[in-house]
This record gives C-alpha cells, sequence and structure tokens, in this order.
C-alpha cells in the first residue's frame, strides 16, 4: 500500500530539488520576474510540488500576492488569512501579559518560558508599546 505523503513533505523536497539544481547548475535563476517584470532577486514558485522543476520565478511581493490573496505589505497590516507576515498574536499577548503583569517577569525569563530569544521577547514588547489601540484591538479581535 502506498503512503500518501502531505503536501509539506512534497513541497519541502520540490524546494530542496530546486535550490540543488541551482547550486549544481542545472537551473539558473533568472532575475526579472514573471509576473509583473520587475527587476531583483526571484523566487521560484511550484504549481504542482509532483513536478519540481517546473517553476515560475517570481518577485517576493508577487510570490506572497499568489499564495496568499489576503496579504497585505509588511508595513501597512496584517495578513488576514494567517500567511505572511501575520503576528503570532496569541503568543505576543501572553508575552505582553507576563510583562505587564507587575509580577516583575524579566524578559530572559520570558524568553525561556516560550522558547526565544532576549532579543524577540524585546521586539514584541517594542512592537506592542509602538503600535496604535486601534490596531492592537484589531489584532486582538482577529485573534477570538
Amino acid at each position: 500500500m502506498a503512503q500518501v505523503e502531505s503536501n509539506t513533505l512534497l513541497a519541502s523536497r520540490a524546494q530542496h530539488r530546486i535550490f540543488y539544481a541551482i547550486r549544481r547548475g542545472k537551473i539558473s535563476r533568472p532575475n526579472i520576474c514573471e509576473q509583473c517584470g520587475k527587476q531583483g532577486y526571484t523566487r521560484a514558485h511550484h504549481d504542482d510540488y509532483l513536478q519540481p522543476l517546473k517553476v515560475r520565478w517570481l518577485c517576493g511581493r508577487c510570490h506572497s500576492l499568489l499564495i496568499c490573496s489576503n496579504h497585505k505589505p509588511k508595513r501597512t497590516g496584517i495578513c488576514n488569512d494567517g500567511r505572511g507576515n501575520r503576528p503570532k498574536t496569541e503568543r505576543n499577548q501572553k508575552i505582553l501579559a507576563l510583562w505587564n503583569n507587575g509580577r516583575g517577569w524579566r524578559q530572559k525569563s520570558i524568553a525561556r518560558m516560550f522558547k526565544m530569544t532576549e532579543g524577540a521577547v524585546q521586539m514584541t514588547i517594542a512592537r506592542a508599546k509602538a503600535t496604535p489601540a486601534k490596531a492592537v484591538s484589531e489584532i486582538q479581535e482577529g485573534a477570538v
């Protein structure tokens, strides 16, 4: 009986095949996006993971828009369907609750608890301070 492979495993294998083909020189990475024509670094997009060497070369923006229809660029908002740059809201809310509860949690302790670096905890706290209250309430509503 053949075992059905998960989509994640197929994706991982396809990405590795492209990586090694580029590394060996069998495929060259173009520096022009096939969708918008922008010149620069391109990413390989697989329409079918069962054909790992058949890819479309897209810029980062086109690739993000293709894999996530609700995607918004980082500086303007949050991706509504959980892909792209959507923050890990539940984890961030827990970190902020520990930081703000007045019991003296240190960033180092919080980092250990969530298996993060202290720098990542610092960034979470700093971003929460910099985020306007309206955006925070929208994030919390989306997490519910």
